[in-house]
């Protein structure tokens, strides 16, 4: 017991050994630092104590106030425990935690500082946590749990799989695995990243509350990567995953002019709230759920085995491209969805596109390589630009197709099969360059189907099923009325057959007069002999 604490002759000149436990009651090295302390039994710390060299304590150690500990290299070998503030100044030694700290009475704020490494290697429980920017540091206990805040200047590295429970938790410069896809890190609480996983990729990562991804931030992880709040990227922003899931259990924005990158190489993109963004990319995917609106200021650019899109999806200054890249792959858009772009609308692979009510792109083509379904209902697609589809289906849909002064209409082949044709219960079209279409139109194909476009356009170039289509009821020379259907009735003259004579059947000539078209029935009962009575006078 030092109950006034202790000084050296000069500052750093003499070290002190305690073989023992230690009550520390008066400060150490306040007048002159003492070279370094060490403690070989438990210690009650209750002043603080400085020192130009190492401080070693090797027993379990107890905080009886707030105070700080200054040397070059602070070494707890064993658990720590109080209710108060500690101070931690390692200099340029490191600062270790080997035992459990707060785990018997929970510590109040505890602040590291050591340009070394910091290493915490059990659990932690404690009011707040800080460490600075300098050194490095290691997570090895499995759990730090904070009721406030824990901020981590260095980059970290875990040791362990590991949960970090607070009000915000950040990781500005970043966090690591010891080796690529050996832990997890579960945040409990708010959540703000540097690079996760740039070095060697996390397991999984997870984060029960929101996210602040800063600018040129890049999160790795073999595994899924779960954001159950809002996630906001300060800047550019990959998210990767090589063996799980991207899930976002709320929003996900961005500023204007950031890229956000997503890449599932294998697992499924689950996005639940609305994403803005300045422009999207997803690289690889399985299936790509958006469920509700999807934004950007510039281009989306999106490639996954199928997508499902529950809202509006926007391109507000750019253009939207999706790729499946499974040739079995679907796009699917809730009915009362929208897709607007400004530059462009094309889809690539797959089998089949169920497109919402309205496609709409200020200018530029609109282009899909798989059939595509319309709604039941009203639809349009509209650009000022060409349009292009495998196959329109929509035999319950009255759609509207504008193209703009310069845009062509393409649906379909004629060899094609009927999936992939034009197929819909009516069509309007008020703009476009030509037209080239099969298919049918209210169930009639051929060229019947021509008669039934709605449209100022006639003739040439507008065709579907190789004929020029006109508007219903009107030529150049006037209305006109549309037969649906024509029978040819073909009805002969009647005549009475003739009995002819027996010269005729001898000679083989019939008198063309009083012969029916069956002309054999003259020879049914010819009369060849007349039998007369002998008084008659003949």
């Amino acid at each position: 017991t030092l109950s006034a604490g202790a000084d050296g002759a000069a500052a750093g000149g003499q070290t002190l050994t305690l073989v023992g436990n230690f009550n520390g009651a008066g400060a150490i090295g306040a007048n002159q630092s003492l070279g370094s302390v060490s403690v070989s039994g438990d210690s009650a710390l209750n002043a603080n104590i400085t020192t130009t060299g190492a401080q070693t304590y090797s027993g379990a150690a107890t905080l009886g106030g707030a105070l700080t500990l200054t040397g070059v290299g602070i070494d707890f070998a064993s658990a720590l425990d109080g209710t108060h503030a500690l101070t931690i100044d390692a200099g340029s030694g490191a600062a270790n935690f080997s035992g459990a700290v707060g785990a018997t009475t929970r510590l109040g704020t505890l602040n590291v500082t050591s340009s070394g490494a910091t290493t915490f290697g059990g659990t932690v429980r404690a009011a707040t946590l800080m460490t600075d920017t300098a050194g490095s540091l290691r997570l090895n206990g499995g759990s730090i749990n904070t009721t406030g805040t824990q901020t981590y200047g260095e980059r970290a590295v875990l040791g362990a799989n590991t949960t970090l429970t607070g009000t915000t938790v950040s990781l500005a410069n970043g966090v690591d695995a010891t080796a690529a896809g050996t832990q997890d890190l579960v945040i409990n609480g708010n959540a703000v990243f540097g690079d996760v996983g740039a070095n060697q990729a996390l397991a999984a990562l997870s984060v029960s509350g929101s996210s602040v991804l800063g600018g040129g931030t890049t999160v790795t992880t073999t595994g899924a990567q779960r954001y159950a709040g809002a996630v906001t990227a300060a800047g550019d922003a990959t998210l990767s995953s090589s063996r799980g899931s991207l899930v976002f259990g709320s929003t996900v924005d961005g500023p204007l002019g950031n890229t956000l990158t997503l890449r599932t190489d294998t697992g499924d993109l689950d996005v639940t709230g609305a994403l803005r963004v300045g422009n999207l990319v997803q690289t690889v995917g399985g299936v790509s759920r958006f469920r509700n609106t999807v934004s950007a200021q510039g281009n989306i650019q999106l490639t996954a085995r199928s997508f499902t899109f529950g809202n509006a999806l926007t391109a507000n200054k750019g253009a939207i491209a999706l790729a499946n890249s499974d040739n079995t792959g679907l796009v699917n858009f809730a009915a009362g969805a929208n897709v607007q772009a400004a530059s462009g609308f094309r889809q690539t692979g797959g089998s089949m596109v169920y497109l919402p009510t309205r496609v709409s792109v200020t200018q530029g083509p609109i282009s899909l390589d798989a059939s595509a379904s319309l709604p039941a209902g009203q639809a349009s697609i509209e650009t000022a630009g060409d349009i292009s589809f495998s196959g329109l289906i929509g035999t319950d849909t009255a759609l509207t197709m504008n193209g703009g002064r310069a845009g062509k209409l393409t649906v379909g082949l004629n060899d094609a099969s009927t999936d992939n044709k034009l197929n819909v219960r009516s069509l309007t079209v008020q703009t476009a360059a030509s037209a080239a279409m099969y298919g049918a139109i209210g169930g009639q194909s051929g060229a019947q189907a021509a008669s039934l476009v709605t449209s100022p356009l006639v003739n040439a170039p507008y065709f579907i099923n190789d004929t020029p289509w006109g508007p219903v009821n009107e030529t150049p020379s006037g209305p006109i009325d549309r037969i649906p259907t024509v029978a040819a009735i073909m009805t002969p003259k009647i005549s009475l057959p003739g009995r002819q004579g027996v010269s005729s059947l001898f000679s083989r000539q019939v008198s063309p007069q009083s012969v029916a078209p069956d002309a054999i029935s003259a020879f049914r009962d010819p009369s060849v002999l007349n039998v007369l009575n002998e008084s008659s006078p003949q």
